[in-house]
């Protein structure tokens, strides 16, 4: 008698047990998994630099750029990844792309040199104007005898040495300007002078103020930042006749993991969203009236192609 009741009492005390010893597990597991650290997102850096009015670095303005406000929105879009500034210069920046390293930027022009050693989104997130030429009083007279129909040959200028134009070393407008560029400087020709900076924003117009040289190539959407201080000197504007009438802009990454999965990212978000809206109508406020106006003309082509 007292053996089969005690049977009775393992055979129902048994699966009691046993649930008892599976919930414990369950909870040991729960609490394990819960203390198991999260696997980090992949860091990427952004490249950054002052160039006012597209990257602010320093006083109160600082990172109030139309730039560094589309950096802002675009990390929000891609909230996958560790978004870190990395703060410095555009040869410095250009130089971590060449390493290989973990950088992105979004202020990179396409040309065939950095498709070596990067990698472009598939559709631009927005198109500016290019680079012009402008020149003192000193050098107007002469720059007349190469413009046609409208425009500046900027191959006849520098074929005859006729003006001295400043460029910033290592600066990238895109093609064919940068060929002309390069041959100019292969060549030792006076007609370049190279000029060494850590920012794309120095002051051009001081230095043909200052007779360093005749002319340099600035964009228009940079005049409104660095013309506040010559509104008495006459400078005039020249458009080239080697360069197209838009350049297009686009987020740019190393040949990197982590630069492949951001392009891959930036690549599935829609073309026409409102951070792009956005920089858009703060790329056309930079402009002068006149030149609004033409890019607005030029951009409506372009977006219909």
């Amino acid at each position: 008698m007292h053996s089969k009741l005690g049977s009775v009492i393992h055979k129902q005390a048994f699966p009691r047990m046993r649930s008892v010893v599976n919930a414990a597990l369950a909870v040991v597991a729960l609490c394990w998994c819960s203390a198991a650290p999260a696997e980090s997102p992949p860091s990427v850096r952004w490249i950054v630099f002052d160039f006012p009015p597209f990257f602010i670095e320093h006083g109160p303005a600082k990172g109030q750029g139309i730039y560094d406000r589309f950096l802002n929105d675009l990390k929000t879009e891609l909230p996958g990844f560790d978004h870190r500034l990395e703060p410095g210069s555009p040869n410095r920046g250009e130089a971590l792309m060449k390493r290989g390293e973990p950088v992105c930027a979004i202020s990179r022009i396409r040309t065939t040199e950095r498709e070596a050693y990067s990698l472009f989104a598939d559709h631009p997130y927005l198109y500016i104007l290019p680079v012009e030429l402008v020149a003192g009083e000193n050098a107007q007279g002469t720059l007349s005898d190469y413009v046609e129909d409208g425009r500046l040959s900027l191959t006849r200028v520098l074929q005859a040495d006729a003006v001295r134009i400043g460029v910033i070393e290592n600066r990238r407008f895109g093609q064919p300007l940068d060929s002309l560029i390069e041959g100019a400087l292969d060549r030792h020709a006076p007609s370049i002078v190279s000029w060494p900076a850590d920012s794309p924003s120095f002051d051009a117009l001081k230095l043909i103020t200052s007779g360093r040289f005749d002319a340099a190539f600035v964009y228009p959407s940079e005049l409104s930042t660095i013309a506040g201080s010559h509104r008495q000197t006459r400078f005039a504007t020249y458009l080239l006749r080697e360069m197209p009438s838009l350049v297009p802009a686009s987020v740019s990454c190393t040949h990197s993991a982590v630069g492949r999965a951001v392009i891959a990212a930036v690549d599935k978000l829609p073309r026409n969203r409102k951070s792009v809206r956005n920089l858009q109508a703060a790329y056309e406020a930079l402009l002068p009236s006149d030149a609004r106006d033409t890019y607005r003309r030029l951009l409506a082509r372009e977006l219909q192609k």
